[in-house]
């Protein structure tokens, strides 16, 4: 059977389509700025106190450690669930729908179906605290970045010493076959968003250049450029398709291999290899890039109950105290540029990430929602 979560996400954006816009009341918010009336912190806190307990999603456990600060910190009340991208768009589809809202914010990781369905059909509102405008980058405003991550080549120290890829192509090389780990991109947004970016015109002739410079000719291809050839190459050399990363760092770090996969995961693995007994690092001299940021946004549940709630949540998760339980745990880095950097940098500066990685930048969203279909196709149809 043909039938992917790749297809369960195209169809739920076919069914928010067809949903009503501006469904309830207008709520009276707080967290306004106006020139005649700033930003109010310690307002938006009281009002955030009279309203029901926040409800919020998100992509990465972290969401427990970051609501009992919150709640800790304010005096408002928040219950924080992890979920995974399509479940946070399911239900908040589903209660916007039936004028039954409870959520208030989702921390969600699928940019492309938050730009191209959910802020376009009235289930999510974008919000950007209006005391940070000069903080965040605009190209990250619309929808609010709230974290950056990244998913990087990564093997096991112990079996190779040196990481044993040093061009993006030998993970399509026979040498690899059936020994690269990565998500299953049929069940994970940021995958196909990544292929997407792939395709573009400047990183397709980047790939082509990596490729003459791995095999000393040009690229010789029936796809429209090097990128979507990658992309074929890719799934036809039977990787392991996993369900999680955790599934991807098992593969790669399980100690006493002799000869290991090699994957592709999030930062946050390699802060928890060491407990579990895995062996994991980072290739950080992989051309033309070791891997891709990408980002999970905040938004707002259209119509919650909790709006003013929701406001002082998004604003705390955009400060250096909302933002450290997730970059001192995963790594990666705030979108706002006046938070500091974790307690780990798995990768290096921001300077570095720009460098060896491809951004996922909202910028790409529309493009990539666009894409989804054909490239999910496309993967499909080329794992032979």
């Amino acid at each position: 059977m043909m039938a992917s979560r790749s297809r369960t996400l195209a169809l739920a954006g076919a069914i928010l389509a067809l949903v009503l816009c501006g469904q309830g009341g207008a709520v009276p918010l707080l967290g306004r700025a106006t020139a005649a009336a700033p930003f109010d912190l310690a307002a938006l806190v009281a009002a955030a106190k009279k309203e029901p307990p926040l409800v919020t999603l998100n992509n990465s456990g972290v969401v427990k450690d970051i609501v009992a600060n919150f709640t800790a910190k304010y005096g408002v009340k928040a219950v924080g669930t992890k979920a995974d991208s399509l479940t946070q768009v399911q239900q908040v589809s589903r209660e916007v729908q039936s004028g039954n809202v409870k959520l208030g914010v989702l921390s969600i990781e699928d940019g492309a179906l938050v730009q191209g369905r959910l802020i376009p059909q009235h289930f999510v509102d974008n919000w950007v605290p209006p005391d940070m405008l000069d903080s965040i980058p605009k190209k990250w405003q619309n929808p609010l970045v709230q974290i950056w991550d990244a998913k990087v080549v990564a093997y096991n120290p112990t079996s190779y010493g040196a990481c044993p890829i040093t061009n993006i192509w030998d993970l399509t090389d026979p040498a690899w076959r059936g020994k690269v780990a990565l998500r299953d991109p049929l069940e994970t947004p940021e995958e196909i968003t990544w292929f997407s970016w792939l395709t573009t015109e400047d990183n397709a002739r980047k790939l082509a250049a990596a490729y003459q410079r791995r095999y000393g000719s040009p690229l010789q291809t029936k796809e429209k450029n090097a990128g979507y050839d990658f992309i074929v190459r890719l799934a036809a050399n039977q990787p392991i398709l996993t369900k999680s990363d955790d599934d991807s760092a098992s593969a790669v770090g399980a100690p006493g291999q002799t000869q290991p996969p090699v994957g592709i995961m999030s930062l946050g693995k390699f802060a928890e290899a060491p407990p579990k007994g895995q062996k994991l690092a980072p290739c950080k001299s992989v051309l033309p890039w070791i891997g891709y940021a990408y980002p999970r946004y905040a938004v707002i549940a259209h119509n919650t109950p909790s709006p003013n709630a929701a406001r002082l949540y998004v604003h705390y998760l955009m400060t250096a105290e909302g933002a450290a339980p997730t970059i001192n745990q995963h790594g990666g880095f705030s979108a706002n540029l006046d938070v500091p950097p974790g307690q780990h940098e798995y990768l290096g500066s921001h300077a570095f990430w720009e460098k060896n990685l491809v951004f996922l930048d909202p910028t790409g969203n529309d493009r990539a929602w666009q894409m989804r279909d054909a490239l999910s196709d496309l993967w499909r149809l080329s794992r032979r």
